[in-house]
């Protein structure tokens, strides 16, 4: 069973080795939505990552239906 993945803070600190453990299971989960403070890194990790979404308003970052 795959799930979806929403990452706030995606490309901080935690984010970024976060990002990584789940692309290195692509089996099992795909990572959605990206969010994080800076666009211009959200766009390029976005890209990375195959995330259909990206915002700096956490608010915004879910996994839809």
């Amino acid at each position: 069973m795959k799930f979806r993945i929403a990452v706030l803070g995606a490309t901080g600190f935690i984010g970024l080795p976060y990002r990584r453990e789940i692309r290195g299971c692509p089996d099992d989960a795909a990572i959605e939505s990206l969010c994080g403070r800076r666009l211009e890194l959200l766009k390029a990790a976005a890209a990375e990552d195959g995330a259909e979404y990206f915002t700096n308003d956490w608010e915004k970052a879910t996994c839809t239906d």
